[in-house]
């Protein structure tokens, strides 16, 4: 089962066009800046903005098509939508607000349980609360909680983090990724956070100006794309998680899949899960380990893509772990170290920014 969208509707700086299609299973992300049409094309998908022209199905399940004409009204779309804001009602109590949920699905199709949702999502405390009387992250809990308990066969999720302090980031973070474990309910999640594209996705769709810029896994888009949009610092993204703090030197050490990493002047809490990007004009190569060099982290690496231009430098894609970067080296270097597809090397990263 996929999610096919083909869609077209006029905006007022610029047309959203999308043509593709997203996995019917785990977290699908939708990236890019402000105003690149990430929220009108889940609205589109949802059936709350209508596109001029096109086709949006899931599965075998047509919910828009122009021939023949066809339109799902938006309570007739077995879809769960959570905006930026909570939108709970505010005279209800949390439980109020479930069990509203838990009406309007028919028993039949009440695959999620009251009782499991509550428990995934850290709500069994606050059943009785009022909504006024709730943080942000605990609104947002709720929310997300209440499109669940509708049993969806899609949950649509409008950057719903962005409004909401660390802390409650990372509590919502590990529910959501408590539940992708638990359950088979696919998820398209709209943001414009490299690390929250990181951490939670399987699947990414770039917008720019609403047109698609590029799709694939996480780890071989958001570089690129990064790089691209600021080409005077780079991309690169790496997904670490936080070690310890050496207090001694000042240095945050961090863990990927292709080993440990230094953060100059961040104190960040042990076991945070983070974005850092690697400028590809920071890195150099070496063949050998242990060379006596002022640069602290260095990689080793596997050679996956090299390609050459008549130029004096080409782009050299390489991996550490399964970590995908790039950067470009010189064809003196490649010739003269023989480099080539599958060459293990020793990338030292001479710069290291956190992207949250």
């Amino acid at each position: 089962m996929t999610l096919d969208v083909r869609i077209r509707r006029r905006l007022k700086s610029f047309e959203l066009s999308v043509d593709t299609q997203f996995p019917g299973q785990g977290i699908s992300a939708v990236f890019g800046h402000s105003g690149s049409g990430k929220t009108t094309l889940l609205r589109c998908i949802a059936g709350l903005d209508r596109a001029r022209s096109g086709r949006v199905s899931l599965g075998d399940i047509c919910w828009q098509d122009e021939q023949p004409k066809t339109f799902i009204a938006p309570y007739r779309r077995p879809v769960g939508f959570v905006f930026q804001e909570s939108s709970l009602f505010p005279h209800l109590s949390v439980d109020g607000n479930l069990q509203f949920a838990l009406r309007r699905t028919p028993p039949g199709s009440q695959h999620l349980k009251f009782d499991d949702v509550t428990e995934l999502f850290g709500l069994r405390t606050l059943l009785k609360r009022s909504i006024g009387g709730l943080s942000g992250g605990e609104r947002q809990r709720v929310a997300i909680a209440r499109a669940l308990l509708t049993s969806p066969q899609l949950l649509l999720m409008d950057e719903p983090l962005a409004a909401l302090d660390y802390d409650s980031k990372q509590t919502l973070l590990t529910c959501l990724e408590n539940f992708h474990t638990e359950y088979a309910v696919p998820i398209l999640y709209v943001t414009h956070s490299p690390s929250e594209v990181m951490r939670l996705a399987e699947h990414v769709v770039v917008l720019k100006e609403g047109s698609i810029q590029a799709q694939g896994k996480p780890e071989d888009v958001l570089a690129r794309v990064i790089r691209d949009s600021s080409p005077e610092h780079g991309g690169n993204v790496i997904a670490a998680q936080v070690k310890g703090f050496d207090e001694h030197y000042q240095l945050t050490c961090l863990t990927f899949s292709g080993g440990k990493l230094f953060l100059p002047g961040e104190h960040l809490t042990p076991g945070r899960e983070i974005s850092i990007r690697a400028p590809g004009q920071f890195i150099s190569f070496q063949n050998s380990y242990g060379n006596s060099t002022s640069i602290i982290n260095t990689i080793e690496i596997v050679v996956k893509v090299i390609a050459k231009n008549e130029m004096a430098r080409s782009e050299l894609h390489f991996n550490a772990g399964d970590c995908l970067l790039i950067a470009t080296v010189s064809n003196k270097f490649i010739d003269q170290q023989q480099i080539q597809i599958g060459s293990k090397l020793y990338a030292q990263l001479g710069r290291l920014e956190l992207l949250i």
